[in-house]
């Protein structure tokens, strides 16, 4: 049911934080693919990414004052802007 790559970025995804999954998203759609029917999987599993992102920016807007490793990585990721 799932393309070549998806037990790999599956590994990959295991904790993985917000800029975490918006970048393995970005990865996933400039990912060439060899069969119409691999870039059908891709697309859904870097729309599954980048759902996660949403779902943690939302999460971090209630938290964006703590002082936890998580939250400075967002205010990283949101000072220099997404590419």
């Amino acid at each position: 049911m799932w393309g070549a790559g998806a037990a790999v970025t599956n590994r990959k995804a295991a904790g993985m934080d917000g800029p975490g999954h918006y970048s393995l998203s970005e990865q996933l759609l400039n990912r060439p693919e060899r069969l119409p029917s691999e870039r059908a999987l891709t697309l859904a599993e870097a729309q599954v990414h980048a759902t996660l992102a949403l779902a943690a920016a939302t999460a971090y807007s209630t938290a964006r004052d703590e002082d936890t490793p998580t939250a400075r990585k967002w205010r990283k990721w949101a000072d220099v802007g997404v590419s």
